[in-house]
């Protein structure tokens, strides 16, 4: 192939369209109390002694079973993330974010014994799908 097949290959490609970019909505109002939080959202909170919370805490690795994170938000929308991470930062609760659960160290289990992290809010985001 001589040099001209080679130029060739090096047509020029059309960019790609730009995505729209996503406009952040006003900053979202941060619930007050673990019930406000609840309302807030759409997704779900699942806090120690819900029937739902057993099932919510566990990750893939059961070697974190032993986990007591402070509440489970599992988010359907980037709405309940900002809501959860708002009201994580007004209260000072720790936070544990998971999106497969499949975290070696358990750094995603909100608290379990031997990931030296606090007890924290589980922002779970493996449902989300945009």
């Amino acid at each position: 192939m001589g040099a001209v097949g080679l130029l060739a290959g090096c047509a020029p490609v059309t960019p790609p369209k730009p995505r729209p970019s996503h406009s952040p909505s006003a900053a979202p109002e941060v619930p007050a109390t673990w019930d406000e939080l609840a309302n807030a959202i759409t997704g779900t909170l699942a806090r120690p002694g819900d029937d739902a919370y057993d099932s919510a805490r566990l990750v893939q690795n059961p070697r974190f079973d032993d986990a007591k994170p402070l509440g489970v938000l599992t988010a359907a929308s980037s709405e309940d993330v900002a809501i959860g991470l708002a009201f994580a930062a007004a209260k000072a609760v720790p936070l544990a974010l998971r999106s497969g659960g499949h975290s070696y160290t358990g750094w995603s289990s909100g608290g379990a014994d031997g990931t030296d992290m606090p007890p924290a809010l589980v922002i779970d985001t493996r449902g989300m799908t945009d």
